[in-house]
């Protein structure tokens, strides 16, 4: 039986064997504290290659430089001097996904309109064969608050001075590990890294994005949810189709919708053309087909649909809709759009929606939309309401949004209808070595008129605004006629 000293007091081997596991642990930490040795002091310009402690004349004179590039940098931003700032730029500059051009364009508008403040700490230099690479915390600060992320910059020379060849960020709220990871792979290159304060940088304004994927992939985000049906075929508003008087069969209506978003420089302009006829093929059947043209600054594609509006009984009448676009970043490579609507109410006068919605893109995202809402039909006012639910893969990410609506009219004189939508956008951002998940607040508003001009044709026209926050804005106008025959 063990007494209580053996239970309490230590043997020989443990006491060794606690020593040796000290000592190890000592000898470790000072390989970590030599490698993670300071290299910037206020009265020095040392920087330090991995392994070395005190660095080289080499790896000073670059740290020093680099440092010097990033405070004129900021003097010109500071300043609002657009010559002097773009002239830190080389003329293959890309930031983005802009050309220098457009670099240009953007920071003339920003400083006209007033640009965040923006600084950039923690800062790791590494020498590579196409340029100098500059990474590291980049705080943004805004009207909502103070945003975090990775800023990567590459520099080369053009006849001895340092240019901007490129310039990416990461999402705002990338977190920490990304960047360490990140330091630690400089490192083990042989990087050069400092830790002087940090220097005010000039960087673009929202969104906060590390390449023009990540800025495809918050718009589509925004579209394929329930809150924004900006690509959902026919261009459906309405739970009960409002078109085609009984005694005409047909309509053809043609439509062009322009759109402007901010930040400009971003992403331009949206522009499209759309064509679409429904059929009356019997008096509980109607279908029809439609083809738009779209131009973005991503690049142009062709968005085509097919659907039908189906009476089953006097209470229960479904939509159905398919849809495939051309290979482009914003275009769904197929859609699938179904509702159930069930009359209810002593006059059938109220209209429940159960509805579901199935988007594939052709990157990996994957989108899955539950929705359900009630309409009331009260003489020429119509009011809805419609909650969705979203759920967008990879990730898993789930999402909610609502919307209301209100129309007044009649068939063969005129409609007016008003929607507003708001809710949250969520997504897995791929396109950074992290993915992470994004959830932003986004706020839709449309107004639209739809007039008879005879007995068989007219005019219909909507105006537009959309917001997601953290990443854009967008104004719209469309103006389109139909044909009834």
């Amino acid at each position: 039986m063990r007494t209580l000293s053996s239970v309490f007091l230590p043997t020989l081997q443990e006491i060794l064997t606690g020593f040796i596991a000290l000592l190890i642990a000592c000898c470790l930490l000072a390989v970590a504290e030599a490698g993670n040795k300071e290299i910037y002091s206020s009265d020095t310009a040392g920087v330090s290659q991995a392994g070395n402690a005190h660095g080289t004349g080499d790896d000073a004179r670059l740290s020093e430089e680099a440092y010097g590039f990033t405070e004129q940098l900021t003097r010109a931003y500071k300043e609002g001097d657009i010559d002097a700032y773009i002239s830190f730029y080389s003329k293959s500059a890309m930031e983005n996904g802009m050309s220098y051009a457009q670099i240009r364009e953007h920071y003339i508008g920003l400083f006209k309109s007033g640009a965040y403040g923006c600084s950039i700490s923690n800062v790791t230099i590494l020498q590579e064969s196409d340029g100098i690479k500059l990474t590291g915390i980049l705080a943004v600060s805004g009207p909502d608050g103070i945003h975090k992320g990775i800023v990567s910059m590459t520099l080369m020379r053009e006849n001895g001075d340092l240019k901007i060849i490129s310039v990416r960020r990461s999402e705002e709220g990338k977190t920490m590990p990304a960047l360490m990871r990140a330091m630690e792979t400089a490192r083990a290159s042989g990087t050069v890294e400092t830790e002087q304060p940090s220097a005010d940088m000039a960087m673009l304004d929202k969104p906060a994005e590390t390449e023009q994927t990540r800025l495809i992939q918050a718009m589509q985000a925004a579209e394929r949810s329930g809150a924004v049906e900006m690509e959902q075929p026919a261009k459906k508003t309405m739970t009960v189709p409002q078109f085609l008087s009984s005694e005409r069969k047909n309509r053809l209506e043609l439509s062009g919708t322009y759109e402007y978003l901010h930040p400009h420089g971003d992403f331009g302009d949206w522009k499209n053309i759309t064509a679409t006829l429904y059929r009356k093929e019997k008096p509980d059947l109607t279908w029809f087909v439609q083809l738009g043209a779209h131009s973005r600054k991503e690049g142009e594609g062709m968005l085509a649909a097919a659907g039908a509006y189906k009476d089953w009984t006097k209470s229960l009448f479904t939509y159905t809709a398919l849809s495939a676009g051309t290979n482009s970043e914003y275009l769904p490579q197929f859609r699938a759009d179904h509702d159930f609507n069930l009359r209810i109410g002593p006059q059938k006068n109220f209209v429940w929606v159960v509805g579901g919605t199935y988007i594939q893109y052709f990157d990996i995202h994957r989108d899955y939309i539950l929705s359900t809402g009630l309409s009331a039909y009260l003489g020429k006012w119509v009011a809805e309401y419609r909650v969705f639910r979203n759920i967008s893969d990879p990730g898993s990410q789930v999402s909610y949004s609502q919307s209301f609506g209100l129309s007044y009219g009649e068939d063969g004189r005129q409609w007016t209808n008003g929607k507003f939508s708001f809710g949250r956008q969520a997504y897995l951002a791929t396109a950074i070595e992290t993915p992470e998940s994004v959830n932003n607040n986004s706020v839709l508003a449309t107004l639209g008129h739809r007039r008879w001009v005879g007995k068989d044709y007219g005019v219909f026209g909507e105006l537009s605004y959309f917001k997601l926050s953290h990443s854009y804005q967008k104004y719209g106008t469309t103006i389109g006629v139909f044909k009834e025959f």
